[in-house]
């Protein structure tokens, strides 16, 4: 009879299973040691290709806009006889992480493509220029994406103003620091809001032709939240633009205006409903509806904006692959999609141009026009 050695009964590990062993701890520690540092270090290389790109606004620039920045809000006075031009970008996504170098260099030149082809007198940025999502842009470190993102819309020289969006203000640079950089950005009109109430960035903007008060732009933060369930408007910020919109009728009279945020309305989807029905309770403009609307949890701003009967435009971005523009015809309320530039946020943008652009606004005392610009045409209007 053969013994068996081992105390237990079963066989000795041999050397193989031993290399084995070691390297499987190896690829642990390899990969453990990966995330850790890429996940805090990211990569600053886009502020110098931003800082070396030679940029040059070749498009007739209206010289002839005064602003004036008070604490919450700014004045934009067009004293030209063109209409003011404002260029709403959206979903840049500057990573500045290990998987994303190319990518957000790509997504800078096309912002500057989008830029030069409009020659816009405003810009709007409505969320998500910061990308600190680990599994696509390889980092959570959003000091360096925001540093470029700034420096982005510093180079263009031409004034502009942001949005939160849902991943601006979820990496290692909170919401509070963003905007105190952004306040700190020299042609930013950013204005951090009413520290009281939910979000960052709650503000507005006076648009006045030759001193004659136009109309006004509202900017408002969504929120976070994920694809499980997003934060939308709360209730304390709906009062602030009820209040903000009562006070400017008690001052202007009746008046109308624009709304910019990151997320949509949950209107966008009954919207796309009743136009995919053949109702002939809205009207299409453009555009096309991609995916579903990932809308905010509902809090009846909607219903306010409605009542108050001043908004009468509402622009977004979010859903990146929805670009449609549909009026709400019992309202009067058109809502608007633009165009993203993403690159990296969603796996399969890389690779085609269909959802990249932008939307340009074209505003005098008279009419609104609104046109959507895509990378296909050269960011020319489409419509």
């Amino acid at each position: 009879m053969r013994k068996n050695n081992s105390a237990d009964g079963k066989k000795p590990h041999t050397k193989k299973y031993y290399i084995r062993l070691i390297c499987l701890f190896t690829a642990v520690f390899t990969i453990f040691a990966f995330v850790i540092t890429t996940w805090f270090a990211g990569d600053d290389s886009l502020l110098s290709y931003i800082e070396n790109y030679e940029f040059t606004l070749y498009g007739d620039k209206n010289e002839q806009i005064e602003i004036t920045e008070h604490e919450n809000y700014s004045v934009i006075d067009n004293k030209s006889d063109k209409p003011l031009k404002i260029l709403q970008l959206t979903d840049i996504h500057i990573g500045c992480g290990a998987f994303t170098s190319n990518l957000d260099k790509r997504a800078v030149e096309q912002v500057f493509l989008a830029v030069n082809a409009a020659c816009p007198d405003l810009i709007i940025v409505t969320g998500d220029a910061i990308s600190p999502i680990y599994v696509t842009s390889g980092t959570k470190n959003s000091y360096h994406s925001l540093d470029a993102f700034i420096a982005l819309m510093e180079k263009t020289g031409i004034p502009w103003a942001f949005a939160f969006g849902n991943h601006d203000g979820e990496g290692l640079a909170g919401k509070d620091y963003v905007s105190e950089r952004l306040e700190q950005a020299e042609n930013c009109l950013y204005k951090r809001g009413d520290k009281d109430i939910s979000g960052r960035g709650n503000y507005y903007i006076e648009l006045r032709e030759k001193g004659e008060f136009i109309y006004a732009i509202f900017i408002m933060d969504t929120g976070g939240g994920n694809f499980i369930q997003y934060e939308g408007v709360h209730e304390d910020q709906i009062e602030w633009y009820s209040n903000t919109v009562t006070n400017m009728k008690a001052e202007y009279g009746e008046f109308q205006s624009m709304l910019f945020m990151h997320m949509p309305l949950n209107e966008y989807q009954t919207a796309g409903d009743l136009y995919a029905s053949g109702s002939d309770e809205v009207q299409k403009f453009y555009g096309e509806k991609g995916e579903s609307v990932s809308a905010g949890v509902q809090r009846g701003f909607y219903d306010a904006i409605a009542d108050l009967g001043s908004t009468k435009w509402v622009f977004c971005g979010h859903d990146h692959e929805n670009n449609y523009s549909i009026l709400m015809k019992d309202t009067g309320i058109r809502l608007t999609y633009s165009m993203s530039i993403d690159y990296s946020a969603y796996l399969t943008t890389k690779f085609k141009t269909s959802h990249r652009g932008a939307t340009l606004i074209l505003a005098d005392k008279d009419t609104v026009e609104i046109k959507k610009l895509s990378q296909d045409n050269g960011y020319h209007p489409d419509n």
